[in-house]
């Protein structure tokens, strides 16, 4: 069954290539990213490389990145959002 969550495949693909050697298939959509080893230098490298793979910014939450669901879930409201204003 794919992903239903708008941009979890590629937050998930940024996520593995960031971690060089891991395989998108072990990324589980609600895994800590603290737990994947993602320190705050590899979050602004996956939010750089998210943005510009699918053109959604998140510098102003970077903060807030917790898991791949929930990056892809701001993904999404970040797009709709910049879609709605434009």
């Amino acid at each position: 069954m794919p992903d239903t969550i708008p941009f979890l495949d590629d937050v998930r693909a940024l996520i593995a290539a960031e971690l060089s050697g891991t395989d998108i298939a072990e990324l589980a959509p609600d895994t800590k990213l603290h737990t994947l080893g993602i320190d705050s230098l590899t979050a602004v490298n996956l939010v750089v490389a998210l943005s510009a793979q699918t053109g959604v910014d998140l510098e102003d939450f970077i903060d807030d990145l917790e898991t791949p669901d929930s990056i892809a879930g701001l993904c999404d409201i970040v797009a709709r959002f910049h879609s709605a204003t434009v």
